[in-house]
C-alpha cells in the first residue's frame, strides 16, 4: 500500500494557517525586536501610559536564543483523519522553521520548511516536493499568511499587523485588561494574548487567539496555547503547543487540531538552514493537492 506522506503534512500545515482571511490579505509580523520602523495603523485605541510597562514585560518575555532545536511528537486531527509522527523542529530567529517527520526516530519521511521568502515542503518517501512564495501559494496568500506571522507563534510571541518588529511606540497601539488581556483590533482581525499574572511569570504568553470576521465566511478563530515551559538561558520556552483551528469552507465549520510535545530542547546552532531538493524529485501543485486532500477531489 502507498503511504500518503502529504496529507498528513497538509494536516499539520492547515493546523497552522487554516484560519480562513476570506478573499483579503493580512500580514502578520512577529514583534520581540524593539525598533520604530514599518509604522501600522490599527483600531485600538492607544493604551495609557501606565501599560507600557506591562507591554514591555511582555515583550521581555521573549528567549534570547538565536536557534531552537527539539526532538518533538506530533498529533494531527481533522476530521476523519487523526495521526501521531515523532520528528524534530530545527528555527533560527529571523530566517527559517523547519519541522521534520522522523517516524520511530529512524528515518526522515517528509520535511515542511518556512523560510522568509518561500514554503517548501518534501516528501521523501515518494521523492515529491511542494514549493512557491507565499503569494504564489494561494492558500497561505488567501489565510495572510507569512513567515513572521508563524515565527511569533512558535516562538511565543505577540506580533502586530504590517510590521516586522514592535517598537516603543508601538507597543502603545495594544489594549491592556485588568486581567492580563492583551488585545489588538486591525480591520476584520482581533487578536488577543492571555498572561500570565502569577508573580513569577507576569506577562507570559500562555494562549495567542486569532478571530477573523467575514461578512461571507463568518467568524475563523485560531487559539494557541502554550504550557509546559523550561529554562533557555535566563528566559523560558514552552513544550507543550495546542493548536485549535476553526475555519469556514464550502459553508462549513472545519476543525484542526495540533499538538506539538518538544523534548530535549536546545540552542545548537550547528546545522544547516536551507534545505536543497534533489533534481530527482518532481514537483507538486500545492493547489490541486490540498483540493484531492481536503476538497475531495
Amino acid at each position: 500500500m502507498r503511504i500518503k506522506v502529504f496529507p498528513y503534512m497538509c494536516m499539520i500545515m492547515v493546523a497552522l494557517v487554516a484560519w480562513s482571511c476570506g478573499a483579503k490579505k493580512v500580514v502578520t509580523t512577529p514583534s520581540s525586536t524593539i525598533s520604530t520602523n514599518q509604522p501600522t495603523t490599527p483600531t485600538t485605541p492607544p493604551v495609557p501610559a501606565h501599560n507600557i510597562d506591562y507591554m514591555r514585560s511582555v515583550a521581555d518575555n521573549a528567549v534570547y536564543s538565536n536557534d531552537i532545536v527539539a526532538k518533538i511528537k506530533f498529533a494531527v486531527k481533522t476530521g476523519d483523519r487523526d495521526v501521531s509522527l515523532d520528528g524534530q523542529l530545527h528555527m533560527r530567529k529571523n530566517d527559517v522553521i523547519r519541522l521534520q517527520l522522523v517516524p520511530f526516530g529512524l528515518v526522515e519521511v517528509a520535511r515542511i520548511e518556512f523560510t522568509r521568502d518561500q514554503v517548501l515542503f518534501i516528501d521523501r518517501v515518494h521523492k515529491e516536493y511542494i514549493q512557491g512564495s507565499y503569494s504564489d501559494l494561494a492558500f497561505l496568500q488567501r489565510n495572510g499568511i507569512d513567515f513572521y506571522t508563524l515565527q511569533a507563534l512558535f516562538w511565543n510571541q505577540l506580533f502586530l499587523p504590517g510590521a516586522s518588529s514592535i517598537g516603543e511606540q508601538q507597543l502603545a497601539q495594544f489594549g491592556v485588561s485588568g486581567d492580563g488581556k492583551v488585545s489588538l483590533q486591525h480591520g476584520r482581525l482581533a487578536l488577543e494574548w492571555t498572561t500570565s499574572q502569577q508573580a513569577a511569570t507576569k506577562g507570559r504568553i500562555t494562549q495567542a487567539t486569532a478571530r477573523y470576521t467575514d461578512s461571507r465566511n463568518g467568524t475563523s478563530t485560531l487559539v494557541w496555547d502554550y504550557d509546559a515551559f523550561k529554562n533557555m538561558g535566563t528566559k523560558f520556552f514552552p513544550t507543550k503547543h495546542h493548536v485549535e483551528v476553526k475555519a469556514n469552507a464550502d459553508g462549513k465549520v472545519k476543525t484542526t487540531q495540533l499538538d506539538l510535545k518538544l523534548d530535549k530542547l536546545s540552542n545548537d546552532s550547528d546545522w544547516e538552514p536551507r534545505t536543497s531538493v534533489s533534481s530527482k524529485y518532481k514537483k507538486m501543485d500545492a493547489e490541486s493537492v490540498l483540493r484531492k486532500i481536503f476538497g475531495g477531489d
